[in-house]
């Protein structure tokens, strides 16, 4: 759980208890240091033998009055116990993290304009990276989809762009790939991103306009019927004249009385 205090001027991470809210563990962090974003995520290398171990991720950006974005900021991995949290790995990134994801072992990054991914090995408690792709304007939002080994980016300005991940291990390497699959036309400041519900290969987005929007990649054979390239085009839109931060799958039913 972020936390920022005004008056210190720095952020903190807390534990806190589901139901009476109490503060079981607070870690503070630097000075102008605050919490941007944090996951729950299996990280392992490949090829996985047993079963992963489940760590706690938050990215971090340094907030500096002269900076118009983040510059410099650090990536916090904590092992999780039953009532508390102890770091096991730090390195420090070029920029604000504003999303992370899990993806086949392995942790995507938003950095203010650039997708990461790091390897973490728990022998030694290090984190490398193994690719990078700097196309973007501003990362907001990632979303994998590890059945299509895909990742939806969404930007502050660009929309979502569609990625094609291969991750592999050779020769005792672990290594990873990113290819520019399809991406939507339309610029657009994009709030919230997730997959559709039992459609993974569709997504579920809402951008700073107040719109709810789904997306799909289709295949554009109009251009090259030899190669045909993918697009993103709107399947569903409706606007909610609010912005929506977050979306949640829950499953609605009716209790029998």
């Amino acid at each position: 759980l972020p936390s920022t205090q005004p008056t210190s001027q720095n952020g903190s991470i807390q534990l806190r208890n589901p139901l009476s809210f109490d503060t079981l563990v607070e870690i503070p962090l630097h000075l102008s240091e605050y919490p941007l974003c944090g996951i729950i995520a299996p990280l392992y290398q490949l090829p996985l033998t047993g079963e992963p171990t489940y760590y706690f991720i938050v990215g971090t950006a340094f907030v500096l009055p002269k900076e118009s974005e983040p510059t410099s900021g650090r990536l916090l991995i904590f092992q999780i116990t039953s009532s508390s949290l102890s770091q096991v790995c730090e390195i420090s990134i070029n920029g604000g993290c504003f999303s992370l994801a899990s993806y086949q072992g392995k942790l995507v990054a938003g950095i203010n304009s650039e997708i990461c991914i790091y390897d973490y090995n728990e022998t030694t408690c290090t984190l490398q990276k193994l690719h990078s792709e700097e196309s973007n304007i501003c990362i907001t939002r990632l979303s994998v989809n590890e059945a299509d080994k895909t990742i939806a980016v969404g930007d502050s300005l660009r929309s979502v762009s569609l990625y094609h991940c291969t991750v592999e291990a050779l020769c005792g390497r672990q290594l990873a790939q990113l290819e520019l699959t399809a991406s939507e036309r339309s610029r657009r400041s994009i709030i919230a991103l997730t997959r559709v519900v039992d459609h993974p290969s569709s997504l579920l987005l809402s951008d700073a306009s107040g719109n709810i929007i789904v997306l799909e990649a289709i295949k554009e054979s109009d251009l090259d019927r030899t190669n045909p390239q993918q697009c993103l085009v709107v399947k569903e839109w409706f606007h909610l004249d609010d912005q929506v931060n977050q979306f949640v799958p829950i499953s609605l039913f009716q209790m029998n009385k």
